[in-house]
């Protein structure tokens, strides 16, 4: 610190008051450069991606060179309006089976029906039969069976003073009661 022994002296710091702009570092204003430099590059390749319809700039340096390979004499002939009409039919039929084809290979989409549209569906109206699968069918007959074999058991609980039934003659039992 500075020592006076006058009172009438005085003095402000500029640096370090709160109203000071705030320094940088030598290094930080070198990487606050680059990195200027880096975004004014990335503006312009992201004007010439946005812009392509904008011409070339040329600069003054002669190892630049371009070549045109719509306009020479090379190049391949236009398509005549015949040729620009079939490849559209093409197009237009290769995204109409393109649809079709989807329509097969995901049969659970819904059905997108226009205004002239109508139909009716046979399997799910209320007056329609009940529709069983097979694995449906076979399940309920052995749920039937089962169903057959438990009144058999309970109508032996049921009713013990029934004669047990036999229908083979090689049958035989002994009453111990």
């Amino acid at each position: 610190p500075v020592e006076s022994g006058d009172g009438t002296e005085f003095g402000r710091n500029y640096f370090s008051r709160a109203s000071a702009v705030e320094q940088e570092s030598e290094e930080d204003m070198e990487a606050r450069e680059e990195i200027l430099a880096d975004m004014a590059e990335l503006k312009k390749y992201a004007s010439w991606h946005l812009h392509p319809e904008k011409p070339v700039e040329h600069t003054s340096n002669g190892t630049e060179f371009g070549r045109n390979f719509f306009g020479r004499a090379s190049a391949e002939d236009a398509e005549t309006k015949e040729e620009t009409d079939e490849r559209v039919r093409i197009l237009e039929e290769a995204a109409e089976l393109k649809k079709f084809a989807s329509y097969h290979l995901h049969p659970e989409r819904p059905v997108e029906p226009t205004a002239a549209t109508c139909a009716r569906n046979y399997f799910t109206r209320a007056s329609a039969e009940e529709y069983d699968d097979f694995d449906d069918m076979l399940e309920r007959e052995k749920i039937m069976e089962e169903t057959a074999a438990l009144k058999q058991l309970a109508s032996w609980h049921l009713h013990p003073e029934k004669p047990v039934e036999s229908g083979d003659g090689t049958e035989f039992g002994r009453n111990y009661f």
